[in-house]
């Protein structure tokens, strides 16, 4: 299995909102190893690799599932969900603003709600809201204002933090730190579910409907061969747990809801240089590929699959 790596700068990154998702490398090629990824991540420098042209999402894609859970990505209905809107948390970051130019493009939903911390500017009809997920003030508040717009039918949370000023992934038990650990943790797991706790509510009590957060490939306990990186580690498999046990409880008043991880992929960026595997290596995306990847296999969900965590082709990480 493969290791993931999310970089986030909280102080200065162009690419990045403090704790918006600058999800740089976030795992790799299904059925590489953690070892591979994470020895890359020691090297001091990695040239800049550019993935292939990207997968088209065609105006009125809906990332919507076809009753048949078999059916293959190809199969996904082209059906419109516009009674409904959805959310994009860490809406600065690269993956982020990837995600909320999908689903633009699907016209899957209406309004779109973009959240960050930052309030970049989106096109028309996106609508930009403040958030701040170590502030659950800043979570209400935001959670509140997409409550005006009605039902919720998609939230995606799109955060993030491997390191920043004082805190980086720890090679051995001697550098850990608890001051980094809880800002690990205060982004990773924490943060996530605070959001989930403002935003489950506002999603549609009938119908499908879809909570997923972007989470890790190394947060799985099963998939751990390499050791190291005890926060970020640690932090993912939390979120997993959190996700799991969400889902238990929304099927209980929202049975036709779905409650996912996903797992990103490897995605270049300037700032993941000194953590890229070799140029050329296989499944690297640019932020709009990974993204195209994510909104598929969220239409491809369904009941059975909540509380799991997916990778960006598809397939089901170990818990």
């Amino acid at each position: 299995m493969c290791g993931d790596i999310e970089i986030c700068s909280r102080s200065a990154c162009s690419a990045c909102d403090g704790a918006d998702q600058a999800f740089v490398l976030t795992g790799g090629w299904k059925g590489a190893r953690d070892d591979a990824v994470i020895a890359a991540a020691k090297r001091p420098e990695g040239a800049y690799v550019s993935g292939e042209a990207t997968p088209a999402i065609e105006p009125g894609w809906s990332p919507l599932k076809l009753a048949d859970p078999r059916a293959r990505r190809d199969d996904v209905a082209m059906t419109s969900s516009t009674s409904t809107s959805a959310v994009v948390i860490g809406a600065s970051g690269g993956i982020g603003r990837a995600l909320v130019s999908g689903l633009a493009a699907s016209g899957a939903y209406a309004p779109i709600f973009a959240l960050s911390r930052s309030q970049p500017s989106f096109p028309h009809g996106i609508r930009s809201h403040a958030i701040d997920l170590v502030d659950e003030a800043s979570i209400a508040a935001a959670a509140a204002a997409v409550a005006e717009a009605g039902p919720v039918g998609l939230v995606i949370v799109a955060t993030g933090i491997l390191h920043q000023d004082g805190v980086a992934p720890e090679k051995a038990l001697k550098a850990l730190d608890p001051g980094a650990m809880a800002a690990v943790f205060s982004i990773n797991a924490i943060g996530p579910a605070l959001v989930a706790k403002h935003f489950v509510p506002l999603l549609a009590r009938e119908g499908r409907c879809v909570f997923a957060v972007l989470s890790a490939r190394v947060g799985s306990i099963e998939d751990n061969r390499s050791g190291g990186w005890y926060a970020y580690r640690a932090s993912k498999a939390a979120l997993n747990q959190i996700l799991r046990t969400l889902s238990i409880e929304v099927a209980r008043s929202r049975p036709d809801a779905i409650v996912a991880g996903l797992h990103p992929g490897t995605v270049a960026s300037n700032l993941s240089r000194p953590f890229r595997p070799d140029p050329g290596a296989p499944g690297v995306f640019r932020p709009d590929e990974s993204a195209a990847h994510l909104l598929r296999v969220l239409g491809e969900l369904d009941v059975t699959d909540t509380g799991s965590v997916f990778a960006w082709d598809g397939a089901r990480v170990p818990a």
